[in-house]
Parts: structure tokens; C-alpha cells; sequence
């Protein structure tokens, strides 16, 4: 069964922030970690790249690359990144670039999106 992931560590504090409808919604990399090993990859991400503190989304992906079996599977159809740094963004783009060309899978559409 699809589904799709929102990790942000805000997202039911400010309704700027608040998961699209239908999406599953954690705060922590390591929430976001334990909903992939329930339910699998997601179709869907809407990656928040500072979750707060120390934790950022760069967590998740690293254990998604070194902790999932291989091959890994294909990568999500679409990732939305919630993030105004730049760098921040093209960190994550290339992570799942790079996922997709490892394994020869479609390269996913990865859109920044800055809130707030």
C-alpha cells in the first residue's frame, strides 16, 4: 500500500506547516525511520530539513542508505524539501539523485519549498 510522509518537527504547531491531506505525519528522524521499516518507502516525501535541535532530515536519509537492505528500493515518485538554505536542499536532492542512478531507478522530482 503507497503512502506518503511529511517529517517536520512543527507540522501540528503552525498551520503554515500542517501536513497536504492524506500524507502521514512524524516530527523526528527517528519517527520518520520507524514508519519507513513499518510501511516501507513512501511515494510521497515532504522533508522539513531542520527538525529541531540536532536532528535534521540528513539522519533519516543516512539511515535509509546504511541501515535498509540492499538493493534498496526505489525512491520516492516525488520529494518536496522544506528548507530556505540552499545548500540545505541541495544536499537532499543529491542524496536521492544518487539513490536513483545507484540503482537505476527513475530519478524522483525533488521541488524546494521554504515555508514560513
Amino acid at each position: 500500500m503507497s503512502y506518503s510522509l511529511c517529517v517536520d518537527d512543527q507540522h501540528d504547531e503552525l498551520p503554515l506547516r500542517a501536513p497536504k491531506p492524506g500524507f502521514v505525519a512524524v516530527k523526528t528522524s527517528n519517527e520518520a525511520w520507524e514508519m519507513v521499516n513499518q510501511r516501507g518507502i513512501p511515494e510521497v516525501m515532504d522533508l522539513d530539513h531542520d527538525l529541531g535541535g540536532e536532528d535534521d532530515i540528513m539522519k533519516f536519509l543516512n539511515r535509509i542508505k546504511y541501515e535498509m537492505a540492499y538493493p534498496l528500493p526505489a525512491p520516492p515518485c516525488v520529494v518536496y524539501v522544506r528548507s530556505r538554505n540552499n545548500q540545505a536542499f541541495d544536499k537532499v536532492k543529491s542524496f536521492f539523485v544518487s539513490w536513483a542512478k545507484a540503482f537505476d531507478y527513475e530519478e524522483p522530482e525533488v521541488h524546494n519549498q521554504p515555508i514560513g
